[in-house]
């Protein structure tokens, strides 16, 4: 458990962003712009995922996990932990230790499941690859555009041509790792969630130990 507790914050903080400019891919652009205009677009949404780690020495790891966005809230449970914020605070429960660490939430510091729509304009050059975007998928690829700052050295976006709507995603790391995320259902919450739900509830969780590292 303690691999999986660790493959899956690394996979959340992958990224430091920065805020440089190139010429980008207009096709690329266009596509990515519908994406995050459609998520932007909705209150609250959800969907449940399966996750693969392929690393360069062999091993391998998969787990389902389902996860819930509302514009800077998030909740997201896989690999016998959750994280979750509501904007302002955010605590990361671990299954195994039945603890929770909470942090003050802060946006800037590396991707989160509320980003994966609108990284391409946080520092990254972006372009389609045609070769994979036969039938009915869009296939993306970004990259950082100053590399020596990340570990990750490319990420591809799948989106589905019908309706923008990303349906996985691969993050390549420098060291040979390859984290697959595919999307196995989704729902849109049309009438939003209570911010309530974004917030950890300790009566849930009975004699768990509180880390407050804030």
């Amino acid at each position: 458990m303690k691999f999986r507790t660790t493959i899956f914050l690394l996979a959340l903080g992958l990224f430091t962003f920065s805020n440089l400019h190139a010429q980008q891919d207009a096709q690329a652009k266009k596509v990515l712009d519908a994406v995050k205009n459609k998520y932007n677009n909705m209150k609250a949404f959800g969907a449940s995922f399966k996750y693969s780690l392929k690393s360069a020495s062999g091993v391998t790891d998969n787990f389902r996990g389902s996860i819930t966005v509302a514009k800077k809230m998030f909740r997201m449970k896989a690999g016998g932990q959750e994280v979750m914020t509501d904007g302002v605070t955010q605590w990361t429960y671990l299954k195994e230790t039945n603890e929770v660490n909470i942090t003050e939430y802060e946006p800037d510091e590396g991707i989160t499941p509320n980003k994966i729509y609108s990284i391409y304009e946080q520092g990254f050059k972006y372009r389609m690859l045609p070769a994979e975007s036969k039938g009915a998928y869009h296939s993306i690829e970004m990259v950082p555009q100053d590399r020596s700052k990340y570990q990750l050295t490319k990420l591809k976006l799948k989106v589905k041509k019908t309706n923008n709507a990303i349906m996985g995603w691969e993050m390549y790391e420098k060291k040979g790792n390859r984290y697959v995320y595919s999307v196995l259902k989704f729902i849109e919450h049309k009438n939003g969630l209570p911010k309530k739900f974004f917030q950890f509830d300790k009566s849930k969780y009975p004699g768990v130990e509180d880390n407050d590292l804030r």
